[in-house]
């Protein structure tokens, strides 16, 4: 009897273990300081450079519609190292400033969102509050 009530326990025990197992999603709180991927810089890159007539997945040689394509032209704390931020840190009127002569340039909130986020490391994160 006491080997029956053992395995009891034992298997109690195994299925609160697995239970417990199951992942939620954790909910990172808002840091004001940091600049998130997903809520700042995705957004206002799709919206201002992803479009299909400049910068969108069919259309571009240099589609900036996701992380991995973004990152192609972002080099992590290296400001002067990376592309996107010397097209829309160029003088007004050069060639390579973005978006281009014609379109709404970016603000000056909006390049410091883009400044902050390469400067912070570049990262794929993401604000769940």
């Amino acid at each position: 009897m006491f080997r029956l009530q053992k395995t009891h326990i034992v298997f109690a025990l195994l299925a609160f273990s697995i239970d417990s197992c199951k992942h939620e999603p954790e909910k990172s709180p808002c840091d004001n300081g940091v600049v998130y991927f997903k809520n700042d810089v995705l957004p206002l890159v799709v919206s201002r450079c992803g479009m299909s007539n400049c910068h969108g997945e069919a259309s571009s040689e240099f589609p900036l519609t996701n992380y991995s394509e973004i990152m192609t032209r972002v080099e992590p704390g290296e400001l002067e190292d990376s592309d996107l931020w010397e097209v829309i840190n160029a003088p007004e009127g050069d060639s390579d400033l973005m978006p281009p002569v014609g379109s709404v340039p970016l603000n000056s909130d909006e390049i410091s969102t883009i400044k902050t986020w390469i400067v912070q490391g570049a990262k794929e994160n993401e604000c769940n509050e």
